[in-house]
């Protein structure tokens, strides 16, 4: 069993810069707890992580001072990453700039903005577009739209917390399970045993903490060379971009589900493809054989979102707008959140670019007509 990380969730109402500061003990003792525990359970890789409450209306307006304090935070404490930063969609346009800075200036933190209606989408688009001019400093990286609401999960930029309590949770990496099983009934198999090791690791730290364990988020994600598209072709025999792969992906994401009714979960629990997280998707990517769209199509039966795509920022608002709205739909049609990460580019299909530590990644094409 490997834990890609840990994430303390904390309940700051409001949040607020003196908040921050007043927290600093209980994340020192989260760190102090972890690292020792992690090491134990061979997790040397996992990160630790920092969730927090979205932010209330009348704050928005420090965003910069808060994504400061966040950034202070986590350094001083021995944190990698903060999801921090998350508020409704709405109020984007009156905190554009500012959140543009406090992304682009503390590179620990991550936002997250919450549409929960169709207009809001150009807001959005437009936010997510400014990006483009910071790809390297990894600005798109850490924000995303998550769709309905926020979501309580480790995963970043969604990583939020949401129960009005201080909690523990944790995700997994399990690709190597999902190669070794021969059948989806020794899959769910291998992963209830997986999963209950990992809600070990969680009740045990937020025993030793003194907060309450909120859960385990069971999603299948990749980690670079780590593919989730390469296990997926190992467990079906065929590759991810072969007909029949809805199916099959539906299939596989159930088998999250069955074994999420075996243990606390919290969070998406569902399948994950981020494209520039996954070196088997971008080898299809570069070859061509797999598009955004296509993967868009896939979020239907599965797939917590379109997340980590590289796209030419000349695509324009309008385009990027669409995508969203298409995402938000989908989330409607399937009843819960999923969320959206475009990497924005001054480059073409077919360009290979790097954003933030994530380097060589191919843009590839965005519809089956292109």
């Amino acid at each position: 069993m490997k834990l890609r990380s840990l994430c303390l969730h904390l309940s700051l109402n409001p949040l607020t810069v003196e908040a921050l500061g007043n927290a600093e003990e209980v994340v020192k003792r989260f760190v102090a707890v972890a690292r020792p525990l992690l090491a134990k359970w061979g997790c040397k890789d996992a990160t630790l992580r920092l969730a927090l409450p979205p932010l209330n209306g009348e704050k928005v307006e420090s965003v910069v001072e808060l994504a400061k304090a966040m950034q202070e935070l986590a350094v001083k404490c021995g944190v990698e990453y903060v999801g921090g930063l998350h508020l409704r969609a709405s109020l984007i346009p009156s905190v554009e700039r500012g959140l543009r800075e406090a992304i682009v200036e503390n590179d620990r933190v991550f936002a997250s903005a919450a549409l929960t209606k169709d207009e809001e989408a150009e807001a959005v688009a437009r936010f997510t577009l400014s990006l483009s001019n910071y790809l390297e400093t990894g600005a798109s990286v850490r924000f995303a739209c998550t769709m309905l609401s926020h979501v309580e999960t480790p995963y970043l930029p969604a990583a939020a917390s949401l129960s009005g309590r201080n909690g523990v949770s944790a995700n997994l990496l399990y690709v190597d399970l999902v190669k070794k099983a021969r059948s989806l009934q020794g899959l769910v198999k291998s992963l209830k045993g997986a999963s209950k090791e990992a809600w070990s690791v969680v009740l045990k730290a937020a025993r030793e903490v003194g907060v309450e364990a909120l859960g385990v988020d069971l999603s299948l994600s990749p980690w670079l060379e780590e593919s989730v598209a390469d296990a997926y072709e190992s467990l079906t025999g065929t590759p991810i971009t072969s007909p029949g792969a809805l199916t099959r992906l539906k299939a596989l994401s159930s088998c999250i589900n069955r074994v999420k009714r075996s243990v606390k979960s919290v969070g998406f629990n569902d399948l994950m493809l981020p494209y520039a997280e996954d070196r088997g998707l971008m080898e299809l990517g570069a070859q061509g054989k797999l598009t955004l769209w296509r993967l868009l199509v896939y979020s239907l039966a599965c797939v917590a979102g379109l997340d980590m795509i590289p796209v030419p920022s000349r695509v324009g608002v309008k385009w990027v707008k669409g995508v969203i709205a298409d995402a938000f739909t989908i989330a409607r049609i399937k009843g819960k959140p999923l969320g959206v990460r475009l990497l924005p580019a001054n480059a073409e299909v077919g360009d290979v670019i790097d954003a933030w530590f994530f380097k060589g990644v191919p843009i590839p094409r965005l519809d089956e007509n292109q």
